[in-house]
């Protein structure tokens, strides 16, 4: 179920930051040295260029087509987040190979060309198919984390620059996941342990975690004055922590006698007087 809700400019401006701070700062579902490197450099220089051109920053954020896809939301993001932090070189976003691909982003002008291959995803824990891998489904049934990573892995990343660049500079190449791994919420907690100790490389062992279950199982979890409400796509990155009531008025809620007829990912929330405080997310999905 995909839907939008109203953005205000300071709201959009708002849920913008936000976006960085997560992409900054969030832990990464695949472990790599090169991107966390890049993390660390682009958390320092965002969050000062935050902190210190809030006008600059505004005038950087053309509002994007809200019905773009969560993916290229990302990447708007992301190409954000690259220009405030490599400002003096140039940043170039969905170059084509010549051969039919393309390069989600080719920096020049340092000492070096950097070739990145980004993604957001959610994965949702199946632990009939074992602690794989190919145990992470995407809330479709559709998607996988082993192909997903070979794909980008295998093929995206060892696309060629194309040769209008005239490269002379060595090639860092670096792939970026981010997003969230779900796991069930029925699950025994002893099947759960291999979070810390068992878990399948490249895969950070410490990823942003939520859960997953059915609409009855969401409902039933529900603690004191909790809602369940259903995430807009534009706000399936980042906490809604502090949002306000009206703020959320156009956001759906879940009830546990509704049919779901594809996953989405939900909110638990309570309130602290007028302000939203989120105490967990996951998916409504049913079992495949």
């Amino acid at each position: 179920m995909k839907y939008e809700v109203p953005l205000s400019d300071a709201l959009f401006h708002q849920k913008i930051v936000r976006d960085l701070q997560s992409l900054i700062s969030d832990p990464l579902i695949l472990e790599s040295s090169a991107a966390l490197e890049l993390q660390r450099e682009m958390h320092e220089k965002v969050t000062s260029f935050i902190e210190k051109y809030p006008d600059r920053l505004g005038r950087m954020l053309l509002r994007p087509d809200p019905k773009l896809p969560l993916g290229k939301w990302f990447e708007y993001i992301f190409l954000v987040a690259l220009r405030i932090t490599f400002p003096f070189a140039e940043v170039h976003h969905s170059i084509k190979d010549g051969s039919g691909g393309e390069l989600d982003f080719v920096i020049t002008g340092l000492s070096k060309t950097v070739h990145i291959e980004c993604a957001v995803k959610f994965f949702l824990h199946h632990i009939n198919l074992g602690f794989g891998l190919n145990s992470y489904l995407g809330p479709g049934g559709n998607d996988r984390l082993d192909l997903k990573y070979h794909k980008l892995a295998d093929v995206q990343l060892k696309r060629n620059i194309p040769k209008t660049f005239d490269i002379k500079t060595p090639v860092t190449k670096i792939l970026w996941m981010s997003g969230r791994i779900h796991e069930p919420l029925d699950a025994p907690p002893h099947e759960m342990s291999h979070l810390t100790k068992n878990i399948p490389r490249p895969m950070n062992p410490f990823p942003l975690l939520g859960y997953w279950g059915s609409t009855s199982q969401l409902t039933a979890s529900l603690r004191g004055r909790e809602v369940i409400y259903k995430l807009p796509r534009q706000w399936r990155m980042t906490s809604i922590d502090g949002l306000t009531r009206t703020d959320l008025a156009g956001f759906k809620t879940t009830t546990s006698d509704e049919f779901i007829e594809e996953p989405v990912m939900t909110a638990r929330v309570s309130f602290d007087g007028e302000y939203a405080v989120e105490r967990g997310r996951g998916f409504v999905a049913s079992r495949w």
